[in-house]
């Protein structure tokens, strides 16, 4: 669910409105959410854009942090982004391509650090599962694995989206293991895992999760079937998979077949895209975009990923 519109940004403006997307902006932060991942950044010159403020999301932060995060009060430089709401009757503005001041990307991470108190050292890891996680909340808990402290009374610690590494919003099932320092704050100094990454230190990441693996480096050419621009996922149809690897090609016709099977229609060969596996950060896809893309077959299906303009 997208975060309820707060402050001088209005929600919704009107579709017509002229943004030149090209041009660079400065301004400050007003307020930013680091568990939820977005905020809002007032504008330093008035009369841009309606309310003179934009909203951000985490996906527009450009930076090398284990999970993007703005702060309040911070000058940021960023570009507009402009799309279509209502069916075409109106429009929505956000802020795009956030970075510091002289385009350098936002680094926070280590004053943050900085700040920690550690059981153990910094480098001190410890493993568990999850118990509960809420994506949408970035939010939840994993529970230790018993005997790796001397305080038997520390059984469950908390887990928060920014102490993810990978820079996604992963969605975890209760039971994940997991790999993690532990960290204290907060105002009642509770424990965070800190650091996390699934077990031996690799990232987490969708791709991980669901064990996707690459058809190596095969470029493909297709027609995007299908984009829906809010929630960030579409089809795309395939000039030919004749070059991907059997097990690729006979999943994808396994796919098409069910479909077919459910719809009542003759088998249409598609692959999943998902807004993680576009190629270029504030890349425009539309139904009709031609693309150029690598195929991957994971726990869910067959999908293109690396996905850019053709």
């Amino acid at each position: 669910m997208a975060p309820k519109q707060q402050g001088g940004a209005p929600e919704f403006v009107d579709v017509g409105l002229a943004v030149d997307e090209s041009q660079r902006y400065a301004g400050t932060v007003r307020y930013y959410n680091m568990r939820r991942g977005f905020g809002f950044i007032t504008m330093s010159i008035a009369g841009v854009v309606p309310g003179d403020e934009l909203m951000v999301t985490w996906e527009a932060i450009n930076t090398a942090d284990r999970w993007p995060a703005l702060e309040t009060g911070m000058t940021v430089e960023f570009g507009i982004k402009k799309r279509e709401a209502k069916g075409g009757k109106a429009a929505v503005l956000r802020a795009d391509v956030v970075t510091a001041q002289g385009g350098q990307p936002v680094m926070l991470e280590a004053q943050r650090e900085g700040e920690l108190q550690f059981i153990g050292t910094r480098d001190t890891r410890y493993t568990g599962t999850v118990k509960f996680y809420d994506a949408s909340k970035g939010f939840g808990y994993v529970t230790l694995t018993p005997g790796q402290l001397t305080d038997p009374s520390i059984v469950d610690v908390k887990l928060v989206r920014q102490e993810l590494a990978g820079g996604e919003n992963v969605r975890m099932d209760q039971g994940q293991p997991l790999e993690f320092g532990l960290s204290m704050g907060g105002r009642n100094q509770e424990i965070y895992a800190y650091r996390v990454t699934l077990p031996g230190g690799a990232l987490l990441t969708t791709a991980a999760l669901l064990n996707r693996m690459v058809d190596g480096n095969k470029a493909f050419t297709g027609t995007m079937e299908f984009w829906h621009r809010k929630n960030g996922y579409g089809f795309v149809l395939p000039d030919s998979l004749t070059a991907a690897s059997p097990q690729i090609q006979q999943a994808v016709a396994n796919a098409a077949a069910e479909q077919a099977a459910k719809k009542g229609t003759a088998p249409v060969p598609k692959l999943y895209v998902t807004r993680k596996d576009l190629g270029a950060q504030g890349m425009r896809l539309e139904e009709g975009s031609r693309v150029q893309f690598n195929v991957y077959q994971d726990d869910r299906g067959p999908g293109a990923c690396n996905v850019v303009l053709a």
